[in-house]
């Protein structure tokens, strides 16, 4: 994502598919974490991504299963915020991804009003951030969060 800006939101969206079809695959085989860390594998390998999350959406609770990148430990810092409810104020722009059931960009994280997102922005260590929600039917499964060190926008393209 975030070597090449310009071949973000297509590596996304067919990021998006491929955890859409892995989604139906764990449920149906059990494998649920395997599929969702090749998720979290092939969205840093894709997107050339600083950290990248993946969160499974139950319909009641948004969970974490799989983190790689971002500052040494930060993966747990972010494990230990999870389980979370779906609120509008909620401090995660993937929780805001599943709700807006749209993309969520974050440029620059010191920028953004909420507190405790530059908080969890700080703490794995990127500036822009980008949430991206897994649909079935129109309706979340989930979420994935990928981020880079250094603030910008993300093209479109």
């Amino acid at each position: 994502m975030l070597g090449r800006a310009e071949t973000v939101l297509p590596r996304m969206k067919a990021t998006r598919s491929f955890a859409n079809s892995s989604a139906l695959l764990y449920r149906k085989a059990g494998s649920r974490f395997i599929a969702f860390e090749t998720i979290a594998d092939s969205v840093m390998r894709l997107c050339d991504a600083w950290s990248v999350a993946v969160y499974p959406f139950d319909g009641e609770l948004v969970h974490i299963t799989a983190t790689r990148g971002g500052l040494p430990d930060s993966g747990s810092y972010l494990e230990g915020q999870y389980p979370m409810r779906p609120t509008p104020d909620a401090p995660s722009i993937t929780v805001r991804a599943i709700l807006e059931r749209t993309v969520v960009h974050v440029p620059d994280s010191e920028l953004d009003d909420r507190p405790d997102f530059r908080e969890t922005a700080r703490a794995r260590g990127f500036r822009a951030a980008v949430g991206v929600p897994m649909l079935r039917g129109g309706e979340p499964i989930g979420a994935i969060g990928v981020s880079r060190a250094e603030p910008g926008p993300v093209s479109p393209a």
